[in-house]
């Protein structure tokens, strides 16, 4: 049943407190109200109690909170001393709307080294002018000049009786490996998107031509809900839609 207490612990007074459960237990710390970076309220409240106490009438987990009945208990530790309980209970909730944090984080990838940009230029050049010592071969496995059926196989291990820098070079990393993740808190349900395919993220302060959805990962506080949705960037070419598209 619910009750109106005054409470005083010899610093402050706090009137018409509405505790539920019966007589004996009592707030005596009604704790401190955080409230974080995405909007989450989070407080620690300790109840005291006769040891004796049924257990039927100790707070329980996602019950509200008395003062703040937005935030919903969601740990609870309970002591029992000489002749004396305590409970000491963890809340948390949001009051409205949360804002969405985005975190972007850029890296490198492998990538083909014939897929650099500057590959026909300066670093391989073509089978009608190799650069390097680059080698292109036919689909018969012969090396060959002919622009329209050569492709590059390797760089040769001497240029001009020394060794060739460029030898055993296949890949170079790429500044293409974009990642964006999303956070916020939401009250009710929630239900898990489909990951793995083409999508476009909410926020994107780069340039990549699409992202895939790679992960959406649901977290209980209290009655509402923390959400961490990622998205990864295709590189220079993008993800393919033929294959990345449900």
């Amino acid at each position: 049943m619910a009750r109106t207490i005054n409470y005083n612990d010899g610093y402050r007074t706090l009137t018409n407190l509405t505790l539920y459960g019966l007589d004996g237990l009592r707030i005596r710390n009604p704790g401190e109200l955080m409230t974080d970076l995405y909007g989450l309220d989070t407080v620690t409240t300790v109840w005291e109690a006769p040891s004796d106490l049924p257990q039927a009438s100790w707070p329980v987990l996602f019950s509200a909170h008395p003062l703040f009945p937005w935030t919903a208990m969601e740990r609870r530790r309970v002591q029992i001393g000489e002749g004396v309980m305590t409970i000491t209970a963890d809340y948390a909730g949001v009051n409205g709307q949360t804002a969405h944090i985005f975190e972007a984080c850029l890296g490198v990838g492998d990538e083909t080294i014939e897929s650099h940009p500057k590959f026909v230029s300066t670093i391989g050049g073509k089978p009608s002018a190799p650069l390097n010592g680059a080698i292109f071969l036919d689909p018969d496995g012969n090396i060959t000049t002919d622009d329209s059926l050569g492709r590059f196989a390797y760089f040769s291990h001497m240029i001009g009786g020394s060794v060739n820098p460029f030898i055993g070079i296949e890949s170079y990393l790429a500044a293409d490996q974009y990642t964006i993740r999303e956070k916020y808190v939401l009250e009710g349900s929630i239900t898990l998107g489909p990951v793995g395919f083409i999508d476009s993220p909410p926020f994107n302060p780069g340039s990549a031509v699409n992202f895939i959805k790679i992960s959406c990962n649901i977290e209980r506080r209290g009655l509402c809900f923390f959400v961490t949705n990622e998205w990864r960037a295709g590189g220079r070419r993008g993800w393919n839609p033929t294959i990345y598209t449900p």
